[in-house]
């Protein structure tokens, strides 16, 4: 049986991953498409702006502090292809060491 979401929507993928202490980007495959995330320390805490690149779409992302969580949901559209991408971020925070959990829901449009 299909998961499905609160919208009725079929639910292709739902996981989780980490953008560990050092890095500040980390990509979602979903072939044949692709998104980008960035963490970005010059913009505001928990700004989300998703941003097409010559090298493919970009979410960037505020650098987060313990407390706060950023939320973005969008449309992917590439050859053919459209999924409708919910992404929420979190940080870990511990003795100046910040771990950024992604989790993140695909839908088909």
């Amino acid at each position: 049986m299909p998961i499905t979401a609160i919208d009725g929507r079929r639910v292709i993928e739902h996981g989780s991953f980490v953008i560990p202490h050092g890095s500040t980007e980390a990509r979602l495959d979903l072939a044949p498409l692709f998104l980008r995330i960035r963490i970005d320390p010059n913009r505001e805490a928990g700004d989300t702006v998703a941003e097409g690149t010559p090298d493919g779409p970009v979410l960037y992302i505020g650098k987060l502090t313990l407390t706060q969580l950023a939320a973005w949901s969008g449309r992917l559209e590439a050859e053919g292809h459209a999924f409708i991408i919910s992404i929420s971020v979190r940080a870990i925070v511990t003795d100046e060491v910040a771990i950024h959990t992604v989790d993140y829901t695909v839908t088909a449009p």
